[in-house]
């Protein structure tokens, strides 16, 4: 099933933005291990650039302005607190969440994607998660599972 939602996201996101977008690489392997919670926060805390900060090539790319922003990867992941709301994804695209981002708004290269931090901001209120202390709870779980460091 996980597949399929995020096959419809990518879909999705490919429509919206006019950029080809693939949430399952060509290097995507359906039988990678899944990690669970514990684990994902004991990689994240023996990050040499300090915590939660995997991919440090990519980081200090984007850091120098050699990187416009890294690429989003997914990969599989027990446990993820708060992660039924990423089924909400297909939906969120579907109703145009990323048309226009690009016409309306832009970032400086960096890290972080500019369709991300939209995308990071509706599941924030999806989840009714409202106030910024909140917010830092909450994207422990799924901003490692949804944003650019996540393939811990």
């Amino acid at each position: 099933m996980a597949e399929g939602v995020a096959a419809m996201a990518a879909g999705e996101a490919s429509r919206a933005t006019g950029v080809a977008c693939e949430l399952m690489p060509a290097g995507w392997n359906a039988d990678l291990p899944t990690t669970n919670l514990s684990e994902r926060s004991l990689a994240d805390s023996q990050t040499p650039m300090g915590y939660a900060t995997t991919r440090s090539l990519d980081r200090v790319l984007a850091a120098c302005g050699m990187l416009k922003c890294a690429e989003l990867k997914f990969v599989p992941a027990d446990d993820v607190p708060q992660g039924g709301v990423l089924c909400a994804l297909p939906a969120l695209l579907t109703e145009g969440l990323l048309t226009h981002t690009r016409c309306f708004y832009a970032l400086p290269p960096g890290f972080y994607p500019l369709e991300s931090i939209f995308l990071i901001l509706a599941l924030l209120a999806l989840v009714r998660c409202f106030v910024r202390a909140d917010a830092l709870s909450v994207t422990r779980g799924m901003g490692k599972t949804f944003g650019p460091g996540s393939d811990a």
